[in-house]
């Protein structure tokens, strides 16, 4: 075997394990639970902030939006 079709096989080996990954559906909470300074509206982070007045700010205005 010569080192360019090993090279093409190799890509091609390559390829093929990375396919599945791609393709898998992404979940809004997919990487984790949300950190301690974000805004979680029914499983769905909609903001983060550090500062406590800001994040009830966020969530005031997303009820008031989308009328929860």
């Amino acid at each position: 075997m010569t080192s360019r079709s090993k090279l093409i096989l190799s890509a091609l080996g390559v390829a093929l394990l990375a396919t599945p990954a791609a393709a898998a559906p992404q979940s809004p909470q997919a990487y984790g639970p949300a950190a301690a300074n974000s805004v979680v509206v029914d499983g769905v982070v909609i903001g983060a902030d550090p500062d406590a007045r800001i994040r009830g700010a966020l969530k005031r205005e997303w009820d008031s939006r989308y009328g929860e």
